[in-house]
Parts: C-alpha cells; structure tokens; sequence
C-alpha cells in the first residue's frame, strides 16, 4: 500500500520550503487595523488560487461534495466574514460594499 499523502506536511513543507515568515514574524509590529487587512488580502488571494486550481482543465469534472469544492466553499464563506468585519472596520468603504452586494 502507498504512503498516505499528509496535507498538512505538504502544507508546512511548501511554507518551509519558500522561507515564509510565521505570522508573529511577519505582522508582528502590525496593528489590529493592519492585520485584519492583511488577512483579507491573503484570503482573497487562497480564494483565486483555489478557484482555478478546481476549474483548471486537468482538474477534471469535480463532484459537489469533494473535497476540493468543499473547500472552496468554506473560503468563500470566509471571505464573505472577513468582507463583514472589513466593512465594520470601515476598511472597505460603505459605497463600495454596496456596489458589490453587501449590506
């Protein structure tokens, strides 16, 4: 039997790997304000790449309930969240939250 893929070492591994610096390295002098942002950019940034990595070619037809789908689903959920506390925040202006559908 093949040795099982472990995701989360693959994950860690590719992190490792391009010298990403942990979140207190890397946000460590940012406030609130900045690191709120910061992960709404990031998480708009996982929702495009995990957008076209499903709808890429060699992906094939992918079923509703894999895991892949499944996934995006969640970011799209969260990203809809962290849009909300953005919005709270006044990191995206009223106007522009409306014209994209918000309330």
């Amino acid at each position: 039997m093949p040795d099982e893929i472990d995701p989360l070492e693959i994950a860690t591994s590719e992190l490792a790997e391009a010298m990403c610096p942990t979140p207190d390295d890397l946000l460590g002098d940012i406030g609130p304000l900045g690191t709120v942002w910061y992960t709404h950019e990031v998480l708009a940034y996982c929702l495009q790449k995990m957008a076209g990595m499903i709808t890429a070619p060699e992906a094939g037809l992918m079923e509703d309930d894999s895991p892949p789908v499944r996934a995006l689903a969640g970011i799209t959920t969260a990203m809809g969240v962290i849009n909300g506390v953005c919005e709270t925040l006044s990191l995206i202006p009223e106007d522009v939250a409306a014209s994209n559908g918000q309330v």
